[in-house]
């Protein structure tokens, strides 16, 4: 009988700490795609289940993630200085971001066409 209650309690044990390495190597592998959202959920699962500190990298998902969304702004209104400057801080916080370093990209060449056709 206590031998049952010890292998059930490492079992749980295991099984908790290999949640907890999931929700980080989610975190990251949602960061390294620019998926913000799920980037900052699951880093606040691994800090509340794992309890170290991850206010860093909460900070500096929701700084990308508040930059992604002024970006696409100004992009949808054709400013593409204002959008190609805040695609550039995400990359420079994520530099494997491929939809902000695309975004980027499409900056220069929209307003070369822009300036092109008028």
């Amino acid at each position: 009988m206590k031998n049952t209650i010890y292998l059930t309690l490492f079992l749980f044990g295991f099984l908790q700490a290999n949640a907890q390495v999931d929700y980080l190597k989610e975190a990251n592998t949602c960061f390294e795609k620019g998926d913000y959202e799920c980037a900052k959920k699951n880093y606040t699962l691994f800090q509340t289940f794992d309890g170290r500190d991850m206010n860093a990298e909460i900070q500096k998902t929701d700084e990308c993630f508040r930059t992604l969304i002024a970006a696409n702004e100004f992009f949808k209104e054709k400013d593409y200085e204002k959008a190609r400057e805040r695609y550039k801080v995400i990359l420079e916080k994520n530099p494997k971001d491929s939809y902000a370093k695309k975004q980027y990209d499409e900056c220069m060449v929209t307003k070369l066409k822009d300036l092109h056709t008028r």
